[in-house]
């Protein structure tokens, strides 16, 4: 019995020393190296990870070892290698020992790695660059192809000239955060008409993507029928092909001035569209519309309609003044209390019939919008595993509850500088979000849960080996893309 317990105490140490330095495999170039009593817990990436190729990710690890225990002579950093799924390695920058360095450093996925399940092992390295053991820690996460499709959503409709463009489209599938920039060309001579740059950020892999659109502005005037089209690139570019993604053909027709047998162009050049286009309840503001040239008689009947063109009210076009010298109406108009939503001008001549509508703009309450913190306060000191109610005011955001309310995203900066995504596509009418302190909780993200409570700890994501913050100061930030709004929180500190 005496002997069975000694094997016994003896098989324990062994499998306690392999469970500190993980035991050497066929991909593993540092096989025939020793084992030490020391370890790598990576903090991220970890299994729940998912990144993509040309993606800058930030690799944070702990280092451990026995009581008693040292690192082996000459030991000066610690060396990360990823593995890709065909066992091909991709040297990470090594992270140096010396005392007060941060067991932290960035990476960008290359292009040529191979998408799947891949690996990131860590090694002791010595003087240049020489590998002192075997793989001390290691963490499995996926990588995925960046590339997609944007897929036109309308296009082919008539057109007149004089009208404003109208694009809708989506992203065939998640991508990484880039611009997309819409130019709308003449087939045949590819001429640039005009441009129009919008910022795609994605959503969770597990959501549909969904639609977005926007007018082209006021300067991009169609002013000859033909045949134009709309061609989307990206930068970076992030799309699989030709630079050209898809071209979306629009026919442009002229209308004829029953009258006198002439063309006549209308263009609401005011209210202007999108966030440029803001206006507040019961401020006096100038309806601007103009057109190429003179009928006689000449009227006017003036709507405002909503997002789906239905009529809200008619609007008297009484008392506009006429400007000869380029055929432009300025028209002073007091905006109606009580609105607020996403609407358009529609001018209609009364003779000839020809119409005219400004692009999309937002009426709403008075004054600009924006945000405010209020909880929680400077000199906070919170632990962690411990929540922390993050709440705000906002003030004088439109279309609020609805798809295209606004959404903000809630960030902490560590004490390094670096800066970690606690929540995003929060919309900004919650006004508030719990937070669980953690560091190895991912970012919560609203569009993937949308119907469940606002806290920050996904379903089904515990704790992975007691990870947590280490003590210091913290800040939150806060930020809103659409309105570019970047609001700095409070202090707190983390024990």
């Amino acid at each position: 019995m005496e002997r069975i317990r000694k094997f016994c105490i003896l098989v324990s140490f062994l499998l306690l020393v392999a469970s500190l330095g993980v035991e050497a495999r066929a991909d593993d170039p540092q096989g025939g190296l020793r084992i030490i009593p020391v370890r790598v817990e990576f903090i991220r990436p970890n299994s729940t990870c998912d990144y993509y190729k040309g993606e800058t990710i930030s690799i944070r690890f702990r280092l451990s070892r026995l009581p008693g225990a040292s690192l082996p002579p000459g030991a000066r950093a610690v060396k990360l290698t990823i593995f890709d799924v065909s066992g091909q390695a991709h040297p990470v920058p090594s992270v140096s020992l010396e005392r007060g360095h941060p067991p932290i450093t960035r990476f960008w996925i290359p292009n040529n790695i191979r998408p799947g399940s891949a690996v990131i092992r860590a090694y002791l390295e010595g003087e240049h660059g020489r590998v002192l053991s075997r793989s001390i820690g290691e963490a499995r996460f996926k990588i995925h192809d960046n590339h997609s499709t944007i897929l036109f959503e309308r296009g082919g409709e008539r057109v007149e000239v004089g009208e404003r463009i109208r694009v809708s489209y989506r992203a065939q599938q998640r991508v990484l955060p880039c611009t997309i920039f819409f130019s709308l060309k003449r087939q045949g001579t590819g001429e640039v008409i005009g441009s129009v740059a919008r910022r795609y950020t994605p959503v969770s892999p597990d959501q549909r993507e969904p639609s977005y659109s926007f007018v082209f502005p006021e300067s991009v005037n169609i002013r000859e029928a033909g045949r134009y089209e709309v061609v989307a690139t990206s930068s970076p570019p992030l799309f699989q092909g030709s630079v050209h993604i898809y071209e979306l053909v629009y026919p442009v027709h002229r209308t004829r001035d029953p009258l006198s047998g002439s063309d006549l162009r209308m263009e609401v050049l005011s209210p202007g569209a999108g966030v440029a286009g803001m206006w507040s309840g019961g401020t006096l503001r100038s309806i601007v519309w103009r057109f190429n040239r003179l009928l006689s008689p000449m009227g006017f009947e003036i709507a405002l309609e909503d997002s789906h063109g239905r009529k809200v009210l008619n609007i008297p076009a009484l008392g506009f003044t006429f400007r000869g010298s380029d055929l432009t109406c300025i028209l002073p108009w007091q905006v109606p209390e009580g609105l607020d939503g996403a609407y358009r001008i529609r001018i209609t001549e009364v003779n000839s019939g020809v119409t005219a509508r400004s692009g999309l703009f937002s009426i709403r309450g008075t004054g600009e919008p924006s945000l405010r913190f209020t909880s929680p306060g400077n000199g906070l000191v919170v632990h962690n595993n411990q929540t922390l109610p993050i709440r705000w005011e906002a003030r004088n955001f439109p279309d609020r509850g609805t798809s295209r309310e606004a959404t903000v995203t809630i960030l902490l900066v560590e004490p390094t500088g670096e800066i970690d995504v606690l929540a995003r596509n929060i919309p900004v009418s919650r006004q508030s979000f719990t937070w669980t302190v953690d560091a190895n909780r991912g970012p919560f993200d609203f569009r993937s849960r949308p119907e469940t409570e606002l806290v920050g700890v996904p379903p089904g994501r515990g704790r992975m080996g007691g990870i947590s913050y280490p003590p210091g100061e913290y800040r939150l930030l806060m930020e809103c893309p659409l309105y570019n709004i970047r609001l700095a929180g409070p202090r707190f500190r983390i024990r």
